[in-house]
């Protein structure tokens, strides 16, 4: 998602100080990504998702 551009890399200037080196921070890049994940995304991982918890996923790309 994030070589498509669906995602893409916050900059470090604005990434709190207390993230691990093996860890890069990802944003929704706007309104109609936004969209797309609400409405598409959320359906590719529907089947699967169903296996496991996805809420931290969830809050980890919430805008």
């Amino acid at each position: 998602m994030y070589l498509t551009g669906y995602l893409t890399q916050v900059r470090d200037y604005k990434i709190d100080d207390g993230w691990q080196d093996n860890m890069v921070a990802l944003k929704i890049p706007n309104l109609e990504i936004k969209q797309i994940f609400e409405t598409e995304v959320s359906k590719w991982f529907e089947d699967s998702s169903k296996k496991w918890n996805r809420t931290e996923f969830i809050k980890s790309v919430a805008w």
